[in-house]
C-alpha cells in the first residue's frame, strides 16, 4: 500500500526545492538486505525527477535517518506521465538527467551519450548518432540497452534506439579512457548484449571487482595511443568485425530502413513463444545444465537457473506491452527475473508464472539500473518445470517420540502449524509425538482432527488393499501435555517484618502499588 513520501520519512531534513519535488510521490515498498546495510526505497512520481535530486534524496535520508550507521539509500523511482509524453519529449526533458546518470554509472557512457547526436524516425523510433571509434562500438549496445531499461521500465513509454557510428573521433580525457574496459557484443538482441560476459563496463556499479579490469583499461589506454597489438585493440577489431546489431551502421553507410511499428508489433507478439512444446512459457525451448543463483556473481554472460517462484507483479506500458516481473528462489539465493510481454498474452503468462510454479531460466545476467541489483532480463528461454524439492525423511529403522514439542500456540517459541507437525511426525513413522505448549492447550483440537483424518485414511488404504484396519490403540498416537505455570498459593504476598517475626495482618495506611501493564490494549491511547 503506497504512503506520501513525507510520512514515511517525517523526519528528513532537507531545504525546501527538493522537499517540494518529493512532496507529491508515493513510497510504495521498503526493503532492507539481509545484512541491513541497504536500504531500498521503491518511489512513484507523476513527474519526472532530475537523477541529481534523487542522488541528494539518498544522501538525505542516510543522514538523518542512519545517522552514524554505515547504510546505503537507494532510490528506485517509477514514473507515471501524461499520455502527450512519447520518446522525443522526453528525451528532451530528461537528457541531462540521464547524462547524470550514465556518467554515475561510467564516465565513457555519460561522455559518449552526452557528445550524441539524437534523432526521431517515427513516433517511438530514436537515432542515436555516435562517433565512429573502436570503444564506441564497443559500449554501443550497453549506452542503448540502459536506454531502453530506463524508458520502458522506469518511465513506461517504449521506444526503440538505432546506433549510428558516423560522427568523427573527438580526443577524450585520460580518466575517461582508463575508465573504459571493452565489452564484446555478439547477441543479436540488444537486452541480451548487455553485459555478455565478465567484459564489461568497470566502474558501473556492482562491478568494481571485475577481474582483470586493471589490465584491460591498461589495453584500452594503449589502443587511444595508437598501439594496435594490445589485447584491447586485438578483441576491440574482432568485435567491429563482427556483424552488428540490425539497428547499427558503420560510418558513411546509408543506414537500414527501420520496420513498420505494425510489422515489429506482429513480429513481437508472434515471437514471444517461438516453440510448440507446452512446457515452454517464454521464447524457445532449451537444454543444458543449470547453476545455483548463489554462484551469480554480477554480470556474467549466459546463464541456466531454475528455482521457485517466489512472487510475480505485472506493469502495463504503452502500445500494448507488459512488463513481467517475477522472483526466483532455488534455495540458495534469489533472482529477479523480467520479461517484455504483449499486453494481450500478459494474462496467461502471468498465471504460468504464479508464485509456487517451477521453472528454468536461459538468459544473461545484468546490472539492473532500476532495481541496483543484477537482474536477468529479456530471457531466451522460460519453461515450466516439475518440483525438484525433496522432504527430508526418517530412514532410522527405531523410530524415536518426540516428547517435548511446541506449536505457534507457544509465544515467542513455536512457530509451526500444529496439523503440520503431527502430520510430518507421522510421515516419519513415529508412533506418537507430544504437544507441550507454553501455559495453553490450544492446539488439542487441531491435533485430534488431523490424527483422526489420518486413520480414516489409513483405514481406506487398508481397505483397498484387502487388509485389517488397525485398531485406534494401535494407530499413531498424540499425547496431549502442557508446559505449566506454578504459583504457591500458600504463601502470603504481602508480609510486615522479618521472616522469623512475620505479620500478615493488612495495616490502615497509604499503599503505592506499580503496575508496568496499560489499562487498555492500546499503546497509543492507553496509559
Amino acid at each position: 500500500m503506497a504512503k506520501p513520501f513525507c510520512d514515511v520519512f517525517p523526519t528528513i531534513q532537507v531545504k525546501g526545492d527538493l522537499r517540494s519535488l518529493f512532496s507529491s510521490t508515493q513510497v510504495t515498498r521498503v526493503a532492507f538486505n539481509r545484512d541491513h546495510t541497504r536500504l531500498k526505497v521503491y518511489l512513484e512520481s507523476d513527474h519526472l525527477i532530475h537523477k541529481t535530486y534523487i542522488f541528494r534524496m539518498e544522501e538525505a535520508i542516510a543522514k538523518t535517518v542512519f545517522a552514524g550507521a554505515p547504510t546505503q539509500v537507494l532510490i528506485c523511482e517509477q514514473f507515471s506521465l501524461s499520455a502527450q509524453y512519447n520518446p522525443q519529449m522526453l528525451m528532451e526533458e530528461y537528457r541531462d538527467s540521464l547524462t547524470t546518470e550514465l556518467w554515475h554509472i561510467s564516465p565513457i557512457l555519460g561522455s559518449f551519450y552526452k557528445d550524441a547526436e539524437i534523432e526521431y524516425s517515427g513516433e517511438e523510433h530514436v537515432i542515436l548518432r555516435l562517433e565512429d571509434s573502436i570503444i564506441c562500438r564497443e559500449v554501443g549496445n550497453k549506452l542503448a540497452g540502459l536506454l531502453d531499461q530506463i524508458f520502458h521500465e522506469r518511465c513506461g513509454i517504449p521506444a526503440y534506439f538505432e546506433l549510428q557510428y558516423s560522427l568523427p573521433v573527438r580526443s577524450r580525457a585520460k580518466a575517461e579512457i582508463d575508465d573504459y574496459v571493452p565489452v564484446i557484443a555478439d547477441a543479436d538482441d540488444a537486452r541480451q548484449a548487455i553485459g555478455t560476459g565478465q567484459d564489461g563496463i568497470g566502474a558501473g556499479a556492482g562491478a568494481e571487482n571485475t577481474p582483470g579490469s586493471g589490465n584491460m583499461a591498461a589495453g584500452a589506454a594503449a589502443a587511444a595511443s595508437g598501439n594496435g597489438n594490445s589485447p584491447a585493440t586485438q578483441s576491440a577489431a574482432a568485435a567491429a568485425n563482427k556483424p552488428q546489431a540490425a539497428r547499427t551502421v558503420s560510418k558513411g553507410g546509408a543506414p537500414e530502413k527501420s520496420k513498420k511499428r505494425t510489422a515489429a508489433d506482429n513480429k513481437f507478439l508472434h515471437g514471444f513463444i517461438r516453440s510448440n512444446n507446452p512446457d515452454v512459457i517464454v521464447g524457445k525451448e532449451f537444454e543444458g545444465d543449470t547453476i545455483p543463483i548463489a554462484d551469480i556473481l554480477g554480470e556474467m554472460g549466459e546463464v541456466t537457473i531454475r528455482g521457485k517462484i517466489i512472487s510475480s507483479e505485472r506493469r502495463d506500458i504503452r502500445n500494448e506491452k507488459s512488463i513481467l516481473k517475477f522472483v526466483l528462489t532455488d534455495f540458495t539465493d534469489s533472482i529477479a527475473v523480467k520479461i517484455f510481454a504483449p499486453t494481450e498474452l500478459a494474462d496467461q503468462t502471468m498465471q504460468r508464472l504464479a508464485g509456487g510454479k517451477f521453472v528454468k531460466v536461459r538468459g544473461f545476467t545484468k546490472l539492473d539500473t532500476f532495481e541496483h541489483e543484477v537482474a536477468i532480463t529479456s530471457p531466451f528461454g522460460i519453461m515450466s518445470i516439475p518440483s525438484f524439492v525433496t522432504k527430508r525423511q526418517d530412514h532410522y529403522a527405531q523410530k524415536r517420540v518426540e516428547l517435548h514439542l511446541h506449536t505457534k500456540m507457544s509465544d515467542m517459541d513455536g512457530l509451526a502449524e500444529c496439523s503440520d507437525l503431527v502430520k510430518r511426525a507421522y510421515e516419519w513413522g513415529m508412533p506418537a509425538v507430544a504437544i507441550t505448549d507454553h501455559g495453553n492447550v490450544h492446539a488439542f483440537p487441531d491435533a485430534n482432527h488431523v490424527v483422526e483424518a489420518l486413520y480414516k485414511n489409513d483405514s481406506k488404504k487398508r481397505k483397498e488393499n484387502g487388509e485389517a484396519p488397525l485398531s485406534r490403540q494401535e494407530f499413531f498416537k498424540v499425547i496431549y501435555g502442557v508446559e505449566c505455570y506454578l504459583v504457591d498459593d500458600l504463601k502470603k504476598m504481602v508480609t510486615f517484618g522479618t521472616d522469623v517475626t512475620a505479620d500478615y495482618r493488612t495495616e490502615t495506611g497509604s499503599y503505592v502499588v506499580f503496575d508496568i501493564e496499560t489499562t487498555g490494549f492500546s499503546s497509543d491511547k492507553d496509559k
